[in-house]
């Protein structure tokens, strides 16, 4: 058993700007559908929005002017798929994916 420490030496602040983002997504888009948002030190400079349903994700994609062909569909356990996409708001990565049945992947439009 390793006695190293792998505590981040980042601070709070370091995460400021993606935590920015997060508020700033939720102030300008508030009818678009909720998230699950992680904000993690181990990448301060992302949040990821773990949304619902393919049908959801496809209205943050078009809210977000997000080209079509900037989606991917990655194959998961089981049928399941996870399509994601990832966009850049006010310099700080945006990672937008739904874990999904294959199904409703291929009847939802990326």
């Amino acid at each position: 058993m390793s006695t190293q420490d792998t505590r981040t030496t980042e601070c709070l602040g370091a995460q400021l700007p993606a935590l920015r983002v997060a508020v700033q997504l939720a102030a300008q888009y508030p009818e678009l559908p909720g998230a699950y948002i992680v904000q993690s030190l181990a990448v301060p400079g992302e949040v990821e929005m773990q949304i619902e349903a393919a049908q959801d994700l496809l209205a943050w994609r078009q809210a977000l002017c997000v080209e079509e062909t900037a989606v991917r569909d990655r194959p998961m356990r089981r049928s399941d798929v996870m399509r994601e996409w990832t966009t850049t708001v006010d310099g700080t990565s945006v990672h937008f994916y739904a874990i999904v049945p294959a199904a409703e992947a291929e009847a939802v439009p990326a």
